[in-house]
């Protein structure tokens, strides 16, 4: 191997470690739970609690969109949760054309 080729490898291995760090570090660590239409048994709902350690100051978001009444499925999803002692939950509901405004 001569000395330019020994360079580039050792160049390309800082550059990947350097990268896999900075991926690392950027990691978002939470659970995602996706519930299709249709009922919530008392079942999953404790599965979901012990699964995101909801107890630990930890919140749940409520996206009710896929409910022919968003409203109604919202609020019934989040009293299940309040119901168990988890208040730190919040329901978001977006409608076609919403928008984001920062």
């Amino acid at each position: 191997m001569t000395e330019k080729n020994i360079l580039l490898y050792l160049l390309l291995g800082i550059v990947s470690l350097s990268f896999l760090k900075c991926t690392q570090q950027n990691a978002r660590k939470g659970k995602l739970y996706i519930i299709g239409r249709g009922k919530r048994p008392d079942a999953m709902v404790k599965q979901i609690v012990n699964l995101a350690n909801l107890k630990e100051k930890k919140y749940l978001v409520v996206l009710p969109m896929a409910s022919e009444e968003p409203d109604s499925a919202a609020y019934y999803a989040t009293k299940q949760f309040t119901d168990r002692g988890i208040n730190n939950t919040l329901s978001i509901i977006f409608q076609k054309g919403d928008s984001i405004k920062q």
